[in-house]
């Protein structure tokens, strides 16, 4: 709500400047109504996207691959449970 009364001061004081306030009104409408749903749409998906990477790289980090199969195993492994390589 704070946001939507900032904006309106802005157009306002752009309709005093520049002697339009129709089309100022307009364009406060169109900004309230279809680029702010937008860009808080848009940095949702950036924050799930950015919460999805931080996961992935979590899961990463206490990983390795085996030196032999390749597949992924626990860091602290010693034995791979896969092809039985001793990583001692």
């Amino acid at each position: 709500m704070k946001y939507a009364i900032i904006i309106g001061l802005i157009c306002a004081l752009l309709a005093m400047y520049l002697g339009s306030y129709v089309s100022w009104t307009f364009y406060f409408l169109a900004f309230g109504v279809f680029i702010v749903p937008a860009a808080v749409y848009g940095f949702t998906m950036f924050m799930r996207f950015m919460e999805d990477f931080r996961k992935i790289a979590e899961s990463r980090e206490k990983s390795r691959n085996c030196v032999k199969c390749g597949r992924s195993i626990p860091w602290d492994a010693n034995l791979c449970p896969y092809c039985g390589h001793d990583f001692t």
